[in-house]
């Protein structure tokens, strides 16, 4: 064997492209390629959607602080609604004692002034009328 025909056991192909006098390129793997491609497309599609949902997310948080503080302004102004409600309350049962005070004395003063009228004419005073129940 001349070394020639050695050359030619080991690449069994190089022969051929000597002969035809053109050089072949190993063939590419194109479905690496696009599977690499399509890769990338969707690492950017992801990373836009990221964007997007801190964006949304960020203006959630803001409107949810928003909610925060309207509620609790509505909270300490239903406890003032409700502290205003007590003290209101408190001076109604306090002019109706009062009113009812009033009456009350009222009554005996007409009683003391037709049994004073009744003394000036030299009548008998009526008998005291019975005190009436307390109004609730």
């Amino acid at each position: 064997m001349d070394g020639r025909q050695g050359e030619i056991v080991k690449e069994p192909g190089r022969r051929i492209r000597e002969d035809w006098g053109e050089e072949v390129r190993p063939s590419r793997p194109w479905l690496l390629i696009i599977a690499s491609l399509l890769l990338a497309g969707l690492a950017a599609w992801t990373g836009v959607q990221w964007k997007q949902e801190v964006e949304r997310e960020t203006k959630l948080r803001a409107e949810l602080k928003q909610v925060y503080l309207e509620a609790e302004q509505l909270r300490a102004q239903a406890a003032q609604a409700e502290q205003r409600v007590a003290f209101l309350e408190k001076q109604v049962m306090a002019l109706s004692t009062e009113r009812q005070a009033t009456t009350k004395r009222l009554e005996e003063l007409e009683a003391e002034l037709s049994a004073a009228k009744a003394r000036l004419s030299g009548k008998r005073p009526p008998a005291p009328a019975k005190p009436a129940p307390p109004k609730r």
